[in-house]
C-alpha cells in the first residue's frame, strides 16, 4: 500500500533537495481537508498500530508534511497517523517540503494510486479537482489531464465522478459503509432525474439492487414526465412509487 508503506525511496527522492525529514510531535500534524478517503479499514489500522508498538514507528515510513503556519498538514500518510495514534506515538518522522495547493491536492491521490481507492473516492476527489479547474473538457485543467496525470480512464473517471455528484447531494442520508462499493449503481442513479435520487439510493440499499436491477429501475423513471403546471392535481411521488413497482416486476431474476 502506497499510503501505508510507501517507498522509501520515491518518497525522499520526489523531495528533491528541498525537503527534510524531522520527528514532529503527533498534535502538530493535521489532516488534509481534501483527502479523498472516504472510510479507514480499522483492520489496517489495528495491524500497523500493532507493529508500530512492538517495533517503533520506521522512519522508512515517514509521512509527507508540508508547513502550515506552525503546524503542519498531511499529504501522504493520513492512515499511518491513526495507526500511530493508535499506538501512542508522540512524535512522528516526516519528510517536510514547501509545496503549493495544487501539488499537494493531487498527491492526495498519486500517493494512493496502486488501488487502495474506491472508485467512488476517486470520484470525489476528480469531482472537486474539476470544479476547481479554469480549464474544460480537453482543456488543461479539466477532466482529460486529470485522467492524464493519475493513469487512469477518462470514461472510468466520468462515471466515478457522476457517483460522486449523487453521493454529495446525499451524504447526509446513508452510511458511507453502505455505498462505498456502489459508485456503478450511483452513476445509473445520476441519469435519474434529481427529486428521485434520494428515493433511489434508499431502495438501492434497502433492496439490494444489482447494477443491471438499478439501471432497469432508472431508465423506467426517466419516463416519468409529469409537467410542474399538473402537479397540483397529479401525484408525481405516487407516479414514483407505481413505476418502481413495475420495474422491479418486470426485472428477470438472478442476473447479477
Amino acid at each position: 500500500s502506497s499510503d501505508l508503506f510507501p517507498s522509501h525511496d520515491r518518497e525522499g527522492e520526489s523531495q528533491g533537495t528541498t525537503a527534510e525529514i524531522k520527528w514532529i510531535p503527533i498534535e502538530l500534524l493535521q489532516p488534509h481537508p481534501d483527502n479523498p478517503r472516504l472510510i479507514y479499514r480499522e483492520d489496517i489500522i489495528d495491524t500497523i498500530a500493532q507493529s508500530i508498538t512492538e517495533s517503533g514507528f520506521n522512519p522508512c515510513y515517514a509521512l509527507l508534511v508540508r508547513p502550515m503556519g506552525t503546524e503542519y498538514q498531511i499529504v501522504s500518510g493520513h492512515t499511518r497517523l491513526k495507526s500511530a495514534q493508535k499506538a501512542g506515538c508522540k512524535k512522528l518522522p516526516c519528510w517536510v517540503k514547501d509545496i503549493d495547493d495544487e501539488a499537494a491536492f493531487m498527491e492526495l491521490v498519486l500517493a494512493n494510486n496502486q488501488g487502495e481507492l474506491s472508485p467512488l473516492e476517486y470520484g470525489m476527489h476528480v469531482l472537486k479537482y474539476v470544479e476547481l479547474s479554469e480549464g474544460g473538457r480537453g482543456k488543461k485543467g479539466g477532466l482529460s489531464e486529470y485522467a492524464r496525470v493519475v493513469g487512469k480512464s477518462e470514461s472510468a473517471l466520468r462515471y466515478s465522478k457522476e457517483a460522486a455528484v449523487v453521493f454529495e447531494n446525499l451524504a447526509h442520508v446513508c452510511e458511507v459503509s453502505q455505498i462505498l462499493d456502489k459508485s456503478r449503481h450511483l452513476a445509473a442513479i445520476h441519469k435519474a432525474p434529481e427529486q428521485y435520487w434520494q428515493q433511489l439510493t434508499e431502495l438501492l440499499i434497502e433492496k439490494e439492487w444489482s447494477v443491471k436491477d438499478t439501471e432497469a429501475i432508472v431508465n423506467a423513471v426517466r419516463e416519468i414526465d409529469i409537467p410542474k403546471r399538473f402537479h397540483f392535481w397529479l401525484d408525481p411521488e405516487q407516479a414514483f412509487r407505481d413505476t418502481i413497482n413495475e420495474a422491479q416486476h418486470s426485472i428477470p431474476r438472478g442476473n447479477s
